[in-house]
């Protein structure tokens, strides 16, 4: 046991070890950016499906329009991809990124006491599969972190524009219900 393990085990000593990494973390989030939701966002990393298997691998395999194809340590290193709004197409899983539909800042802005809820808690209605899509990663980089509604303008498909806030507007109510 280190003397810090040792220290942070007294209570007194322990509460403000605890107090320090709070404010700490609120210095971080207010500022990591100007939306104040960075560091939270950034720390949501994707979560194990099962058998070891994550979000982004499920969202590839489910998405794939011909049989998946895997590498020697497990990971998916061909398929094919078509980003639903720009029609690009690819074998290669790194020309994609799985998107959140609705952005944390607006899932946390929209829905009362989501800010409450623990982190992991948090994490799984963001990560949420029906909150995601594939998306090609150019497409995904200009969209960056608009809402759904200013997203939507952009979508000259209107079939498509209609589905994606559809989508967006059943995964909203789905977290707004649930809590």
């Amino acid at each position: 046991m280190s003397f810090r393990e040792y220290l942070a085990a007294l209570p007194i000593v322990g509460d403000f070890f605890d107090a320090a990494e709070l404010v700490e973390g609120c210095v971080e989030l207010a500022t990591a950016s100007t939306d104040g939701y960075a560091a939270l966002r950034d720390s949501m990393m994707w979560t194990e499906v099962a058998d070891g298997v994550d979000t982004r691998a499920a969202m590839l395999t489910a998405a794939s329009e011909a049989p998946v194809e895997y590498g020697t340590e497990g990971e998916i290193v061909a398929g094919q991809w078509t980003d639903p709004f720009t029609g690009f197409t690819s074998s290669n899983p790194a020309d994609f990124d799985i998107d959140h539909r609705v952005p944390f800042k607006a899932i946390a802005d929209s829905v009362p006491g989501f800010g409450d809820l623990p982190h992991d808690e948090q994490l799984a209605y963001f990560n949420d599969r029906d909150n995601l899509q594939v998306l090609h990663d150019e497409h995904n980089a200009s969209k960056g972190d608009a809402l759904p509604s200013e997203y939507a303008e952009r979508i000259g498909d209107t079939r498509l524009r209609g589905d994606f806030t559809a989508a967006c507007e059943r995964y909203m109510d789905k977290v707004g219900v649930s809590l």
